[in-house]
């Protein structure tokens, strides 16, 4: 016999499970099969000394059952540990969407309010006039915010009725240019 074979069968001639007259002439002759014998059979002797009982009929009735659970628990956890990686770029979607909806919603906001620039005082620091702050505005910033809007807005009818900004309705001028916004 060769080694190879007396090898694969020395656990159950350790254990009696096998008596083969073959098996013992080779250990006689062959060293290193003999000390792997003896390394088995001193483990053997071990585990003899240990006494496993046998699982009952419940065990095995219900044995694939749970097999089938484990499976399922441990396909579950796999589940839950993708999770966190998937989190972070759905956050990341849902905030550079907030903030183009931010960005387009100023976009395309109207504004009641007109800001006048000019190239004096205003230049530097601008005027925030509102339709219903004009009772309290000097004729003179009055006729600059005109004079500026029509040179940026090309407001008609404007020069074309009264050359003087003065006699001219204010509050008509800014329903126009809101209109035109």
């Amino acid at each position: 016999m060769r080694c190879s074979e007396v090898k694969n069968n020395l656990v159950d001639y350790a254990t009696g499970k096998l008596n083969s007259v073959e098996i013992a002439e080779h250990l006689e002759k062959c060293e290193d099969c003999r000390l792997e014998f003896e390394r088995i059979k001193n483990v053997v002797s071990i585990l003899s000394e240990y006494k496993i009982e046998e699982p009952s009929e419940f065990y095995w009735s219900n044995f694939l059952y749970r097999v089938k659970r484990k499976i399922a628990q441990r396909n579950n956890i796999s589940t839950f540990a993708l999770k966190p990686i998937l989190f972070a770029p759905s956050m990341a979607v849902i905030i550079i969407g907030f903030l183009l909806g931010i960005g387009f919603s100023n976009l395309f906001m109207s504004q009641p309010d007109f800001y006048f620039s000019q190239v004096s005082d205003f230049e530097i620091t601008g005027v925030l006039i509102k339709p219903s702050e004009l009772s309290g505005v000097s004729t003179e910033t009055l006729e600059m915010a005109v004079s500026y809007l029509y040179e940026k807005y090309q407001i008609p009818y404007i020069d074309a009725k009264i050359e003087n900004y003065q006699e001219i309705d204010i509050e008509e001028v800014l329903k126009r240019i809101e209109n035109k916004f």
